[in-house]
């Protein structure tokens, strides 16, 4: 058994779909691509799948990671081709590679993420000196949603980085299972901001850093 991880990017309508209609999407092309995917055992086997971190609905991503195991070894390349065959419009296999026996998913590193937003002349420099604002700040309270109601939470330490350069803005943010910080609440705590669209450019594992 080899779990492959595979670096894909997801642009265009598919960005529309829902994350469990994209997941179902994704089984299909790999049924479609004969690739000799694992399922687990018992009375309800699934296909051994899984994207390690979900895009918000209609946002595009540039480099997600999803993970398989294959019961038999093929090349990354040739996993990576069948599958760019077998894919819907707008998802594109960018890499592939086989994990080393007892490696962690990806799923289980990934504490950062980059996003990206366009921004206009006309708010350039507000955003601007917001962005400084929020980086000078020691905390930033907010009212966040919990399983047991509101909480105020500090996000502060959730933002590592804002720039703002060429028209756009590109901020690097808690994400993961351990911390995650919606773009769309810095967003809210941006002046001018709360119109953003954001785009993910990249995922950070923890041993990048």
């Amino acid at each position: 058994m080899s779990i492959y991880r595979l670096i894909f990017s997801k642009t265009g309508s598919i960005c529309l779909v829902g994350h469990l209609d994209f997941v179902q999407s994704f089984r299909r092309a790999i049924k479609r691509a004969k690739l000799p995917v694992a399922y687990s055992a018992g009375f309800n086997p699934h296909m051994e799948f899984a994207v390690s971190q979900p895009l918000p609905l209609a946002m595009e991503g540039y480099n997600e990671f999803a993970e398989m195991s294959l019961y038999q070894e093929i090349p990354p390349e040739e996993v990576a081709t069948r599958l760019n065959n077998c894919v819907c419009d707008g998802v594109f296999i960018k890499s592939v590679c086989k994990l080393e026996k007892n490696e962690k998913s990806a799923a289980a590193h990934i504490c950062r993420a980059v996003y990206t937003a366009n921004i206009t002349s006309e708010t350039a420099d507000e955003i601007l000196k917001s962005s400084q604002e929020i980086l000078g700040s020691t905390e930033i309270k907010i009212m966040k949603k919990t399983k047991s109601g509101e909480k105020l939470t500090d996000i502060r330490p959730d933002i590592f980085r804002i720039t703002v350069k060429d028209m756009q803005l590109v901020a690097e943010i808690s994400s993961g299972s351990k911390a995650n910080l919606n773009p769309a609440v810095l967003a809210e705590v941006l002046s001018c901001g709360k119109n953003l669209k954001f785009n993910r450019e990249k995922l950070i594992l923890d041993y990048d850093l």
